[in-house]
Parts: structure tokens; C-alpha cells; sequence
């Protein structure tokens, strides 16, 4: 009887530290997706700033 309550007790607390790490990676994947997002804001914000400038320098050229 001993062995199955410490089997059970063993079995909850895998089941407990397999949700915590489920848990974790859940976390660190939802960081990572923001972290890819705010990424491609900023190059598209940096592309459209180089696009702009090149504009400007070829209107620059033209006049001159």
C-alpha cells in the first residue's frame, strides 16, 4: 500500500513539473513570436526610411 501512495505521489509530481515546463516553453515561444514581430517592424520601418531617402536624393540629382 506504501508503494502505490509513493508511486502516485511521484506520478503527480512528474505530472506537475511536466506542466510547469509545458508552461515555460509556452511562455518562451509567445516571447520569441513578439520578439519576430518587433523585428520585422522595425525593418520594414528602416526600408521604408532608406526608400524615402533614396527618393530624395534622386530628386536632389534631378535638380541639379
Amino acid at each position: 500500500m506504501e508503494i502505490v501512495i509513493i508511486v502516485l505521489l511521484l506520478a503527480s509530481l512528474f505530472g506537475v513539473w511536466l506542466l510547469s515546463v509545458r508552461r515555460k516553453l509556452e511562455t518562451q515561444e509567445e516571447n520569441i513570436r513578439n520578439a519576430m514581430y518587433q523585428t520585422l517592424v522595425q525593418l520594414s520601418a528602416e526600408r521604408e526610411a532608406l526608400e524615402g531617402l533614396a527618393e530624395f536624393f534622386r530628386g536632389y540629382k534631378e535638380e541639379k
